[in-house]
């Protein structure tokens, strides 16, 4: 019996604690601008509150949780916008120093000056060694100062991109050449993949685990050439999991789970079945992981309410809960649903997208799923 008391007691406290397998994205919200809190700052209570232990955001030039993306009046004071210059700003670092946050995946992206102010390196040129200079230099920097900062934390930092595939088809239609786009995102990923590396493999005895992961998008779709034009296609030839990942370097391969989720990738038709979410995307998971021999994430899951929840199919429920059977089934090693807050519309009124919001309760299926999937 009091063995059995033991065990119970230990389980409690092991769900008391906050998981860190399990959190949410913040890109952008409409809870922000220059006289609102930072939703860096609002959106961490938030988060602990339903067990969650994990969270992820943007590190980049285009915005600073501040303001809106691009504005001229992001980072002012700051004398450059590269990710340390970011990470140093206090409510980044509130973010990687709060106690209930055990995981923090940071989506970096190093900056150049083309002319008009930092935005991100551009990979839409053949020549571009010096950009990977620029790459490798901050990646390796942004690195350095998480270990050396805070290296005796007991936290998993991940650096990621966001979704290749976008980024690909960006490239391709810039320049009309596939050849030219996988083969700088290939050089691109195993940049930095190299900064992370080496700058760990400098700091061997920190507490703080440095992990770099590679984020795509397209699992059965893929990227096709329709005249002059480069568009995503059942019948696409080209797509990252294909022709990037058996090339690259990484120690997480992230998937951005949308065409798993949204519909069915051959009729695009999201009016179908909710069990079907759950079915398409464990086959997904199951194509990616013998893709590679590294752990598979989830870095974004998401079903935007304004859309599904008017289906005569059902609602957002029934395939939220079908595709969190699917990962409690296929064991990912993170889960990453998007994003705290609803993101803003084209008039400025919240979309029915995010998984937690100030003003609604979150899902209980969710928060059943957060406080049990370990």
């Amino acid at each position: 019996m009091r063995a059995l008391l033991l065990a119970i007691a230990g389980t409690a406290i092991l769900f008391a604690q906050p998981n860190p397998r399990v959190g949410f994205y913040q890109w952008e919200s409409p809870i922000r601008g220059a006289l609102l809190p930072s939703p860096l700052s609002t959106a961490p209570p938030l988060i602990e509150r339903t067990g969650a232990g994990l969270f992820r955001i943007y590190v980049g030039p285009r915005f600073d949780y501040v303001h809106p993306v691009l504005s001229p009046q992001r980072f002012e004071g700051v004398a450059h916008c590269t990710p340390v210059d970011i990470l140093r700003l206090p409510h980044y670092r509130q973010v990687v120093e709060h106690p209930a946050l055990k995981t923090i995946i940071l989506t970096v992206y190093p900056s150049r000056d083309y002319g008009g102010g930092c935005d991100d390196i551009n990979l839409s040129r053949s020549g571009i060694g010096a950009a990977l200079d620029d790459e490798y230099r901050q990646m390796f920097a942004v690195s350095e100062y998480l270990l050396n900062t805070y290296g005796h934390l007991d936290k998993t930092v991940i650096l990621i991109n966001t979704e290749a595939d976008n980024r690909m088809l960006e490239i391709m239609r810039h320049t009309g050449s596939s050849d030219l786009a996988i083969r700088n995102m290939i050089a691109w990923q195993n940049t930095r993949f190299r900064a992370v590396d080496q700058a760990r493999r400098r700091h061997p005895n920190t507490r703080l685990k440095l992990l770099n992961a590679f984020e795509i998008a397209l699992v059965n779709l893929a990227i096709e050439q329709q005249g002059h034009r480069f568009v995503k296609s059942p019948r696409g030839r080209w797509n990252a999991l294909r022709d990037v990942v058996p090339k690259v370097s990484f120690d997480l391969l992230s998937y951005s789970a949308y065409e798993s989720t949204n519909a069915p990738f051959e009729t695009g038709v999201i009016d179908s079945p909710p069990e079907g979410t759950g079915q398409r995307l464990a086959r997904d998971l199951a194509i990616i992981a013998r893709a590679t021999s590294k752990p598979v994430m989830i870095g974004e899951l998401g079903i935007p309410r304004d859309i599904y929840e008017k289906l005569p199919s059902g609602g957002v429920e029934p395939r939220l809960a079908s595709a969190l059977a699917a990962i409690r089934r296929m064991r990912p090693a993170y889960v990453v649903f998007w994003q705290v807050y609803d993101a803003p519309a084209g008039r400025g009124e919240p979309v029915e997208f995010g998984w937690l919001d100030p003003a609604r309760a979150p899902s209980k299926v969710l928060l059943d799923f957060v406080r049990t999937y370990r």
